[in-house]
């Protein structure tokens, strides 16, 4: 990583200090790793982001963060040789001597070469580095793969500061030098560049061999629970369940609901998410996490930031992975949602809908103008005149219904029932409505046409929606009972459908497929032909 870094405030300011200067920090491991995410928050994550980087770390900021972190000294644009290029050498040896204190024997110091005119600059560097016993590195600045793709750097440094080609060159990596190149060079370029300082590419190779796997390698990071006589986390969710339960329904609830809540708790400690379900609830700082997440549900979000998802951690986040400042003043990951889950970490979306709270304002209205005793609770779900209204498509103002898509699926249905409703919900998301069955669908749930299933192992599954695929809980049955995918698979599938990404679900075709054609008692025995159908 390339951190910006301040100049040191108690030495005498130099006179290119107008931009900061930079280092390269690798980490050799989960803790340079750690260090890593840590410095980059500070910078990223500043309540003044842009200033922050405009003055960059602090050299006490660089040593309280460096665990297992290798240092380079920046080459070009470091401090070290700017102040070689500017003919300070006692201020260029002092700053290599502070670094070599900070980082120790994972200190070197980084050679450019890109014109004859860096030769006697790298031999100066090589110099101090002798005499404090920092080796040098050979190193190549790397911001575009090939020669020609450099021009778009100037195009790029433009939009990124709004004026013309022509007034970029102080914003370029190279100054607006055409002799520093900054594309990749292959070994052999490096060798022939280097050939006076051949030291310095074995001291490159040696750094590449310090740098062992560091980033977190997927397995389900559980936040870390504080649970009582050594309970585990399955323990914990079910003495915790069955509390609700009692408190809820009291000491003697309907056995269907005690049998649910078996098969919820089974489900949930089957696939290990029980720490997920106690996180929420298991102590102050996480309730505290979860009042100012609810405070942020609804606010406008920028670069995709997600309205509600809250990313838990075992300890610090940025042990695990950096955050920044979103553009909205909150802290944010710098992963997105995907890398975040290929670390393993989980991410609970806590979203709001506005819609409650406008049933919760009417019936204060209501309780203040017409009825004391009144009681949302107390509507029959049955209603028949909110069922006229539903049928005739009368629904501007509620949630999820006052789409024009939306009011003609209810008309088309005659929905009105909550049962109804919630299938015109599901019928009207693009999937449903545009899977070749629409038609047939609205005829069969209005009575004017036989249900008919594909093969009779699906009708179990999909009865209640007249023999159309609708919810996404239909999709896991139909993947895991009929054609035999383990739930892992299953979910991918799923999640490829919702986001009708064929090429996500293209690799578990055969699978579902070849699941299907199993022949009873193992499988439901469809012909290749309804397989592929399905």
């Amino acid at each position: 990583m390339t951190v910006s870094v301040a100049w040191p405030a108690d030495l005498q300011p130099p006179d290119t200090r107008d931009t900061p200067g930079l280092l390269v920090l690798l980490a050799n491991g989960p803790a340079g790793y750690r260090s890593l995410c840590r410095l980059t928050s500070l910078l990223q994550s500043h309540a003044d982001r842009e200033a922050r980087l405009a003055r960059g770390l602090s050299w006490d900021d660089l040593r309280a963060h460096r665990a297992g972190l290798l240092c380079l000294s920046g080459g070009r644009r470091g401090w070290i040789e700017r102040c070689v290029r500017a003919g300070d050498l006692q201020t260029a040896r002092r700053l290599a001597g502070r670094l070599a204190g900070i980082y120790e024997e994972q200190t070197f110091l980084s050679l450019e070469l890109h014109t004859a005119d860096d030769i006697p600059v790298a031999q100066e560097i090589t110099a101090i580095g002798q005499f404090l016993g920092i080796p040098p590195a050979a190193v190549q600045p790397v911001y575009c793969l090939a020669p020609e793709d450099a021009p778009r750097l100037r195009l790029l440094a433009a939009i990124d500061h709004n004026c013309p080609l022509d007034a970029v060159p102080a914003a370029l990596p190279d100054n607006g030098d055409s002799r520093i190149d900054l594309h990749w060079l292959s070994p052999a370029e490096m060798t022939v560049r280097f050939a006076a300082f051949p030291d310095t590419l074995a001291w490159t190779g040696e750094i590449a061999q310090r740098c062992a796997p560091a980033l977190p390698g997927g397995a389900p990071l559980w936040p870390t629970l504080d649970l009582p006589d050594s309970q585990t986390p399955a323990e914990a969710i079910v003495t915790q369940a069955n509390a609700g339960l009692a408190t809820r329904y009291g000491p003697t609830p309907d056995p269907a609901i005690q049998t649910r809540l078996a098969r919820e708790l089974d489900a949930i400690n089957r696939y290990g998410y029980a720490p997920l379900f106690i996180a929420p609830f298991s102590d102050p700082l996480q309730r505290k996490v979860l009042r100012a997440a609810y405070e942020i549900v609804g606010q406008p979000h920028h670069l995709g930031v997600h309205s509600g998802g809250v990313v838990i951690t075992p300890g610090p986040l940025t042990d695990i992975l950096p955050v920044q400042w979103s553009p909205k003043r909150f802290v944010i990951t710098q992963f997105d949602h995907q890398d975040v889950e290929a670390l393993g970490l989980p991410k609970l979306d806590l979203l709001g809908i506005r819609a409650l709270t406008v049933l919760a304002d009417a019936t204060d209205l209501i309780r203040r103008d017409h009825d004391p005793a009144f009681q949302l609770t107390a509507i029959p779900p049955e209603d028949a005149a909110t069922g006229a209204l539903l049928a005739r498509g009368d629904t501007v103002g509620v949630f999820q219904c006052e789409s024009e898509g939306a009011r003609r699926t209810l008309r088309q249905l005659n929905a009105r029932t909550v049962q109804d409703l919630a299938i015109a919900n599901a019928f009207f998301k693009p999937g449903p409505a545009t899977g070749g069955l629409a038609d047939a669908f609205v005829q069969r749930y209005r009575g004017a046409a036989p249900v008919r299933f594909l093969h009779p192992a699906l009708e179990p599954i999909l009865a209640p929606t007249m023999g159309v695929l609708l919810f996404q809980e239909q999709i896991l049955r139909v993947a895991v009972e009929v054609a035999g995918l383990n739930w892992e698979q299953a979910g991918y599938l799923r999640r490829g459908m919702s986001k009708m990404d064929a090429a996500e679900m293209a690799p578990l075709q055969q699978a579902f497929e070849q699941g299907c054609q199993r022949q009873p008692p193992d499988g439901p025995g469809f012909t290749p032909q309804q397989a592929h159908q399905l």
